[in-house]
């Protein structure tokens, strides 16, 4: 949703606008302007959006002027904002027909749309798609934090020779003290629209390397370094022209392990930067070639971020014969920021988005089964898991922006779906651990009962002590 913070104009007074003729002849005209959101058919995002842009157009109108062939950005934020104003006015008075291109002198300023159209071409210049960076950041450095997770318990298996014994080296599979890992990692899905934020398609693909050395037959730590790249298409439809987001996402984990029995308790700190590279369609629908308005027109900008995460886990292992039950508890606090950036490519109707700044605290109740199949070479462990998450922090959130070309500094904030309170993952894979403590791995995860979101993941690797 898009609120603006209004200059005290009141919207059905006469407007004064200087309408500038190919001739190069100027002559005031007077308007009973309406109000842009009352236009029939809008959604809430487009009679907000339609608001904020009947607000700026008054805060323009003193120092300029329509023009065909506007020479800077705010004479082109203008002549859009005030085709707008126009199109609001001719709908609202019922003197337009859809799709028909409009036979018009030159002093009309409407694009000739209809109701559809017209809350088509204010989405396009609303700045909804402003949170994905944000979503983008947490999803990653979760990500990062569950595959050190993975890691541990792989490691409790492996010290404890696969349940029951914790730092017993007599029965651990655990032959030497420093090992290495590397998982590959991958993911895909897509996020539902809402009157709030656009649907997209995502995926993902990157690598975490790490090290990881028992000090003692109770105690590991390490260190973890991951690579993610993320790509999100932004889908078409007639709100929505297109547009996207790749993301390059870069982490360094610190991790440790503490084996009290049968019981063990996990600690871990992330520290993470980013590098977006943002495009967004900006389509102005017109369909009077009279009219000052209408654009086709690529938005993009290179936005940056960091985030760091903090989290604490207890669990549990349990065995009876080769069949092992480990319950576990976690909660993890995730802090990230997307640093201040300008559009550049949309002429006028760039944006200026302010800095953000987000934090999450989940809490995470699960419960991982394995079952040990023994062979000559090692052991074959195919498991399964399920966690309920639980988030006490995250909310919806004001994303700031104004048009670089808008004197004023007019306020447009975006407001984000307040997300999920519970929902559910569900993973299954295997492992098959070797003499000498060598592992092979294969996990997938799947989110379930989150609205409109989908999400699968992925990963492979291998454990090697050396």
């Amino acid at each position: 949703m898009v609120q603006i913070r209004k200059i005290n104009y009141k919207i059905d007074q006469s407007l004064l606008f200087s309408i500038v003729l190919f001739g190069g002849i100027s002559f005031p005209i007077t308007t009973n302007a309406s109000n842009i959101a009352d236009t029939p058919g809008l959604t809430e995002l487009q009679s907000i959006t339609g608001d904020a842009i009947q607000t700026l157009c008054i805060g323009l109108s003193p120092n300029n002027s329509i023009t065909p062939t506007p020479e800077t950005g705010e004479q082109d934020l203008f002549n859009q904002c005030s085709a707008m104003i126009s199109t609001s006015d001719e709908i609202q008075s019922g003197d337009t027909t859809s799709n028909e291109t409009q036979e018009s002198d030159d002093t009309n300023l409407s694009l000739g749309l209809d109701s559809a159209e017209f809350g088509s071409a204010l989405q396009n210049v609303a700045t909804e798609e402003m949170g994905t960076p944000s979503r983008i950041s947490m999803s990653t450095l979760s990500g990062q934090v569950a595959e050190i997770n993975s890691h541990l318990f792989d490691i409790h298996k492996l010290s404890q020779g696969l349940g029951g014994s914790g730092g017993d080296d007599s029965n651990s599979l655990l032959s030497n003290r420093f090992s290495v890992f590397v998982n590959g990692v991958g993911g895909f899905g897509d996020t539902g629209s809402s009157s709030r934020e656009n649907a997209s398609d995502f995926y993902s693909a990157g690598v975490v390397l790490g090290v990881d050395y028992r000090f003692t037959n109770n105690f590991v730590s390490g260190l973890a370094f991951g690579y993610s790249h993320l790509g999100s298409d932004f889908q078409n439809n007639i709100n929505v022209s297109g547009g996207g987001i790749d993301a390059d996402i870069y982490n360094l984990s610190l991790f440790a392990s503490y084996d009290l029995g049968d019981f063990y308790v996990d600690g871990n700190f992330t520290y993470g930067w980013s590098d977006y590279d943002v495009t967004r369609g900006v389509v102005i629908l017109s369909n009077n070639a009279a009219s000052p308005g209408g654009a086709n027109r690529i938005a993009t900008s290179n936005p940056n971020g960091e985030q760091y995460s903090t989290g604490l886990g207890l669990g549990y292992n349990y065995q009876y014969d080769a069949f092992n039950l480990n319950p576990y508890a976690r909660v993890d606090y995730y802090h990230g920021k997307i640093d201040s950036y300008s559009e550049t490519g949309a002429f006028g109707l760039n944006l200026a988005v302010d800095e953000q700044n987000f934090d999450s605290l989940q809490s995470l109740l699960g419960v991982q089964l394995s079952y040990v199949f023994s062979h000559s070479f090692g052991v074959l462990i195919p498991q399964f898991n399920v966690g309920w998450h639980h988030e006490f922090l995250n909310k919806s959130r004001a994303i700031n922006a104004r048009y670089t070309a808008d004197f004023n500094n007019t306020l447009l904030t975006a407001t984000t779906d307040n997300p999920d309170r519970d929902y559910a993952t569900l993973g299954f894979g295997f492992s098959n651990v070797f003499q000498g403590g060598t592992q092979l791995f294969f996990n997938y995860q799947a989110l379930l009962g989150y609205n409109a979101v989908n999400s699968n993941g992925f990963t492979a690797g291998v454990r090697i002590e050396i």
